[in-house]
């Protein structure tokens, strides 16, 4: 009973388009990051001030095709 009452609460949310799931807290500091690697700043150190991973650091530049 309660695993029907979950499913049918996340159904009406996705319906209603709430988002479900973490915020894409690391994306949205995509341009920061990309700016300070450009000025040659090391990954370790955008990600302490940044205050997110080193491979989430890795990640947003090798999708923006920055990192080879």
């Amino acid at each position: 009973l309660l695993k029907e009452r979950i499913t049918a609460g996340i159904t009406q949310a996705k319906q209603e388009g709430k988002h479900c799931g973490r915020p894409a807290s690391a994306k949205l500091k995509s341009e920061r990051v990309i700016t300070r690697y450009r000025k040659k700043m090391s990954v370790a150190e955008i990600a302490r001030r940044e205050g997110i991973s080193r491979s989430s650091v890795r990640r947003i530049l090798l999708a923006e095709q920055v990192l080879s």
